[in-house]
């Protein structure tokens, strides 16, 4: 029988039976059928015929099989957990680039104090999907921005920021309590 070894027999004349341990694959009802067929042949036909199972690659191809299994979730869950660190140091950056922005425009523009920066979605009822917009608001001291200036600056973030939407907002910071 392919896959099937017989590892030890035991006549047992007292019970007219014969015991044969096999390793390997389980035998099947079919395999046990052929076996006492040729039984008989060699005149057993009053002898009873006892299978058991000593190794079983059965158990040990199941083993494999659940380790694979296990395997393959480990590297599933190692992407999953790849993908949400990505994640958070998408969000982690995105915390950090109002800091970034204010370093660059600064030396441009020193009357620009403060900088912050979001990214959030635009919703409209007329369309299925939302839209990204980036949002940044400066602060100037005392003094504000000219219109020309105000417009540079949005096309730069555009650029910068490689939004196609974007709202900037402006504070004039005149030092007095508010």
């Amino acid at each position: 029988m392919e896959g099937n070894y017989l590892l030890k027999h035991d006549i047992d004349h007292n019970n007219n039976a014969i015991t044969l341990v096999y390793g390997g694959a389980t035998l099947n009802e079919l395999q046990q059928s052929n076996i006492k067929g040729k039984g008989e042949n060699f005149g057993l036909l009053n002898t009873e015929i006892i299978f058991k199972q000593g190794l079983s690659f059965d158990v040990i191809d199941s083993k494999k099989g659940e380790v694979e299994n296990l395997k393959a979730e480990m590297n599933r869950l190692n992407l999953v957990l790849k993908r949400k660190e990505n994640i958070m140091d998408s969000i982690a950056q995105t915390r950090l680039l109002g800091k970034g922005i204010l370093d660059e425009i600064k030396h441009l523009y020193p009357q620009i104090v403060t900088c912050s920066y979001a990214e959030t979605f635009v919703f409209t009822d007329s369309l299925p999907n939302s839209k990204s917009m980036g949002i940044v608001e400066f602060t100037t001291k005392d003094t504000n921005l000219s219109k020309a200036e105000k417009d540079k600056i949005y096309k730069w973030l555009k650029t910068r920021l490689n939004k196609e939407k974007i709202k900037v907002y402006y504070e004039v910071n005149t030092g007095k309590a508010q």
